[in-house]
C-alpha cells in the first residue's frame, strides 16, 4: 500500500517543528527589569537563536525584530542546556519569543520584565517538590493561574540528581506556563538534594556557589537567595553582610534559602551555625520576610528578632515593631511531615501541600498559603484585580488569620543598639598549672581594648582548681568543671551561679551540644577503671541523664559546631558519638602516641589533629577513612632534631589554614600549614613562661591565646599583648573562653578549643 506524499510531508514538518527543543524556562539572575535568561534543553539541531521582541510589536507586525545567539552551553547529567541572556529590555513590558535552530521552531512564549519603579506585584515562593509528581504538578498549575511576577524556589526540586529526575522536573515546570504561553521567571536556590552544580548548570545562576541578590523597582525590594548547603559564614557571610549594609535604604528585603534556622519538625536539627552567621545581620540591616524550606511542613511566625533575653525560645523573641517574619517550610510536593516542633513565637503551623503567594505594595506585604491539591479546578487570576483570590482556589485559614501581613520595620539599622563588646573570660586557679594564677573566680579582659583587665568575678568554689570551661551561645551560659568533681553553670549576664552538681568520679574538660541541651562530662584522665567515660548531664538543671562507659583516662571532649557529633579522647583512643543520644559511631585507635591529649577538628568533621604524648607533634586523623594519614613532628629550631616533650595543646585557626601546637616545656608554640598534605612547618613563637599547655583563637581568627599571658597576632605571628591582673602581675590560665556582649546581654560565646569554623 502506498503512503500519500502529503501525509509523509505532514509527519516531517510535525517532527521538525515540535520535537527539537524542550524543557523551557525563563530565569532571573541579574537586573530583572532589563534582563532575562531564556533556558531550554536541546534535542538536536544547530545554530539555535532566540527571536524576540515586545509582544505588542510582534503581534502587530507578525515578526520578531530582535535575535540573539546562545551565550552559554552546559552538558549536565545527560541534559544539553542552552542559555540566551537577553539585555537592554524595557521594564514592566511583555516580550514574546520563539527558539529557532536549523530544523525546528518552538511554540510562541511570552514573559514580562520586572517593574522599574515602586509599585504593586505578587510573587510565589516555596520549595521541596522532590518526586511526588502529582502534588508538584498541582503546585505548578497554581503558579500558572496566579500569574505572579516571579517564583522564588528554595531548593530540593528533585530527590536525587539524575537525568530522569531532572527531566521530569523540567517537564513538569512547563505547567507553570499559562495556556497563552506566558512564562513565569524563576529565581532558583539550592537545596540539600541537588548536586553541588545542578542549580548553576540548569538555571544559569550568577555564581557556582548559588548565592546572589536581585533588586526590584529602584530600591523598592531586594531578594536575597542564599545557599544553606555551603559555609554560611566565610565568603558567603561576608558577602551578605556587605550587601545588606550597602542597601539599608531598600524598602522591602526578602531572603530565601533551604534550611530553616529553627525547623518546625522534630526530625530536623537546629541550624545554629546558620543562625550565628546570618540572624543578627538580618535583624541589624532590616530584613522583612524570610522564606525557608526543607522540613515539609507549613509554618508562619510572628515578627521575631534574635535575642538571648529571658524568655527567648531558640534564640528568638517576638518583636511586632521591628521583627522579621519567617514563613515556610517547603511542601511543593515532597512527602509531608508532622508539624511537631512549634516555638513560642510560632504564629501557626500545619502539614499540607502548598505554595506561598506574596503580594507586595508600598504600604505592606501580605502572604497567603495556597492549598494546591484541588487547584486544577480553580479559575485563573483576573488581570483587573491581581490580588484577589481566583474563584475555586483554596487558602489556609488558621485561627491567627488567613493572611500574614508584613509592615515596614520601624528601625532598619543598628541605630539605637549598643555595640557588641568582646571579652575574654578566664577561670582561675587552673587545676593543671600553678603559673599565673589569681584568687578564685573569673578574670575578665577586654579584647577590643588591648586585652586590658576589666574586673574579677569572685567564685569561691573555683578554689578546687579548674579542669574545664565551656559555653553555649543558645543558652548564653558558661559551664565549669573542677578538680573536686563539681560541674556548674554560670550566667555572665547576672554574674551568678545558676546550678551546680557534683559527681563522684570527677569532671574533666566537658563540652555542651550547640543546641544547649546536653553536657558531655569526661570522668577524668585519673580514672583508669572500666567505668571511665562520659557522664551526660541535662544542661538546664545539672541532672545526670546517662553514664556512657568508654575506656580509661577519659580526658578532653569536643562537641562539633554543627551539632552532629561529640568526640572523646581516652587512652590512645579517639571516639566519635552521636550528639543527640551518645551512641558511639566511630573509634580511632591507637592514636596520640601514649594517650589522647588535646586535639582539634575541622568544621566538616573530616580531619582531627591529635597531640603526641612523647614528642612535640601531632597525628593527622582522616575520619572519612578512619585512619591516621600522617604523624608530623616539630623539630628543634637549632638542631633540627625531634623534641622529646609532651605536646599539650592543639588549635586550628578558624579559617582552617593552620594548626598551632604547644611545647610548654620548651616555652614555644609550633605552627603548621594544614592546607598541604602532610602539614608543613611554618615556624614557631616563643612564650614567656611554661605551664600546662593550651592554644585556641578568637572567634574572628585574629588572636591566638594560650596557657601563658602572651597574645599573638595570627597573621603576623607577633606578640601584641600580655594579660595582667589588676595589680599589674602577669596572669595566665588554660581554661578560658571568648564571650561577646551587647550591653549586659550575651550575643555569642566561643569555644575553649581551637576549632575550624568554615562550615
Amino acid at each position: 500500500m502506498k503512503i500519500p506524499h502529503l501525509f509523509i510531508l505532514f509527519i516531517i514538518l510535525t517532527v521538525n517543528v515540535f520535537a527539537k527543543t524542550d524543557k523551557y524556562r525563563v530565569i532571573w539572575n541579574s537586573s530583572p527589569e532589563s534582563c532575562a535568561t531564556i533556558g531550554w534543553c536541546k534535542v538536536d539541531g544547530l545554530g539555535a537563536k532566540i527571536h524576540y521582541g515586545e509582544a505588542d510589536v510582534v503581534d502587530k507586525e507578525n515578526n520578531y525584530p530582535l535575535q540573539k545567539e546562545v551565550g552559554r552551553k552546559t552538558f549536565h547529567l545527560e541534559l544539553k542546556n542552552r542559555f540566551v541572556r537577553l539585555e537592554g529590555l524595557k521594564p514592566d513590558t511583555v516580550y514574546a519569543f520563539v527558539i529557532r535552530d536549523s530544523n525546528s521552531e518552538s511554540k510562541r512564549f511570552t514573559f514580562k520584565t520586572a517593574i522599574g519603579d515602586p509599585g504593586n506585584f505578587s510573587f510565589v515562593a516555596g520549595g521541596d517538590s522532590r518526586n511526588n509528581r502529582g502534588a508538584r504538578q498541582n503546585a505548578n498549575r497554581a503558579v500558572s493561574k496566579l500569574r505572579p511576577m516571579f517564583v522564588c524556589f528554595g531548593g530540593d526540586m528533585i530527590s536525587t540528581p539524575s537525568t530522569k529526575n531532572w527531566s521530569e522536573w523540567l517537564d513538569d515546570w512547563q505547567l507553570t506556563t499559562g495556556k497563552d504561553g506566558r512564562m513565569v521567571p524563576i529565581i532558583a536556590a539550592r537545596g540539600n538534594h541537588e548536586g553541588a552544580l545542578d542549580v548553576h548548570r540548569l538555571f544559569d545562576t550568577p555564581r557556582p556557589e548559588d548565592y546572589y541578590a536581585l533588586e526590584f523597582g529602584k530600591k523598592f525590594m531586594r531578594v536575597y537567595t542564599l545557599n544553606s548547603n555551603i559555609v554560611r559564614a566565610g565568603a558567603q557571610g561576608k558577602w551578605i553582610t556587605k550587601d545588606l549594609s550597602e542597601n539599608k535604604d531598600v524598602k522591602w528585603k526578602v531572603a530565601q534559602y533551604h534550611h530553616p534556622f529553627r525547623p518546625h519538625h522534630k526530625g530536623k536539627r537546629e541550624q545554629d551555625a546558620q543562625y550565628d552567621a546570618w540572624a543578627n545581620d538580618f535583624y541589624k540591616y532590616g530584613m522583612n520576610l524570610v522564606i525557608e524550606c526543607d522540613s515539609h511542613v507549613v509554618k508562619r511566625t510572628w515578627p521575631v528578632r534574635p535575642s538571648k533575653d529571658p524568655g527567648n525560645d531558640h534564640g528568638f523573641v517576638r518583636d511586632d515593631k521591628n521583627g522579621i517574619t519567617f514563613i515556610g517550610e517547603g511542601c511543593w510536593g515532597a512527602p509531608l511531615r508532622r508539624n511537631d516542633d512549634d516555638k513560642k513565637w510560632t504564629r501557626a503551623s500545619a502539614s499540607f501541600n502548598q505554595v506561598n503567594w506574596i503580594c507586595v505594595t508600598p504600604e505592606k506585604m501580605f502572604a497567603r498559603s495556597i492549598i494546591v491539591d484541588s487547584v486544577e479546578k480553580a479559575a485563573s487570576i483576573k488581570e483587573s484585580d491581581p490580588f484577589a483570590l481566583p474563584e475555586g482556589m483554596e487558602i489556609w485559614r488558621p485561627e491567627t488569620g488567613a493572611e500574614v501581613v508584613v509592615l515596614p520595620r520601624k528601625e532598619k539599622s543598628s541605630a539605637g543598639l549598643l555595640p557588641v563588646k568582646r571579652y575574654l573570660y578566664m577561670s582561675t586557679p587552673d587545676g593543671a598549672q600553678k603559673q599565673g594564677t589569681a584568687e578564685p573566680g573569673i578574670m575578665v579582659f577586654d579584647i577590643d581594648d588591648g586585652h586590658k583587665f576589666v574586673r574579677r568575678i569572685d567564685i569561691p568554689v573555683f578554689a578546687d582548681g579548674l579542669r574545664g570551661f565551656t559555653g553555649c551561645t543558645v543558652t548564653g551560659k558558661l559551664y565549669y568543671s573542677t578538680s573536686k568533681g563539681r560541674l556548674g553553670c554560670f550566667d555572665p549576664e547576672t554574674d551568678k551561679k545558676v546550678w551546680e552538681s557534683k559527681f563522684e568520679m570527677g569532671c574533666d574538660r566537658s563540652c555542651i551540644t550547640p543546641d544547649g541541651k546536653r553536657i558531655y562530662v569526661p570522668t577524668g584522665w585519673w580514672w583508669r577503671t572500666p567505668e571511665s567515660g562520659f557522664i551526660v548531664v541535662d544542661a538546664a538543671n545539672g541532672r545526670k541523664i546517662d553514664h556512657i562507659k568508654v575506656g580509661p583516662n577519659a580526658h578532653n571532649s569536643i562537641a562539633s559546631l554543627d551539632g552532629e557529633f561529640v568526640f572523646l579522647g581516652t587512652q590512645t583512643t579517639l571516639t566519635k558519638f552521636r550528639a543527640v543520644d551518645g551512641h558511639p559511631v566511630q573509634t580511632i585507635s591507637p592514636v596520640g602516641e601514649s594517650g589522647v591529649f588535646p586535639y582539634c577538628i575541622d568544621s566538616k568533621n573530616q580531619r582531627v589533629f591529635v597531640c603526641l604524648g612523647k614528642h612535640i607533634g601531632m597525628d593527622v586523623v582522616d575520619l572519612l577513612k578512619g585512619t591516621i594519614t600522617n604523624r608530623v613532628y616539630a623539630t628543634h629550631p637549632e638542631t633540627g632534631e625531634r623534641i622529646k616533650h609532651r605536646t599539650h595543646g592543639a588549635g586550628m585557626t578558624p579559617d582552617e589554614k593552620e594548626v598551632w601546637i604547644s611545647d610548654q616545656a620548651g616555652k614555644k608554640l609550633f605552627i603548621f600549614d594544614i592546607t598541604s598534605n602532610p602539614p608543613k612547618p611554618k615556624g614557631h613563637v616563643n612564650l614567656s613562661m611554661g605551664g600546662h599547655g593550651w592554644i585556641t583563637f578568637s572567634l574572628d581568627g585574629k588572636y591566638a591565646y594560650c596557657h601563658t599571658p602572651d597574645i599573638f597576632d595570627v597573621a603576623t605571628k607577633k606578640r601584641v599583648a600580655s594579660l595582667k591582673s589588676a595589680d599589674g602581675k602577669p596572669f595566665a590560665s588554660s581554661k578560658f573562653i571568648e564571650v561577646q556582649m551587647r550591653g549586659n546581654k550575651v550575643e555569642r560565646i566561643g569555644n575553649e578549643f581551637g576549632l575550624g569554623r568554615l562550615q
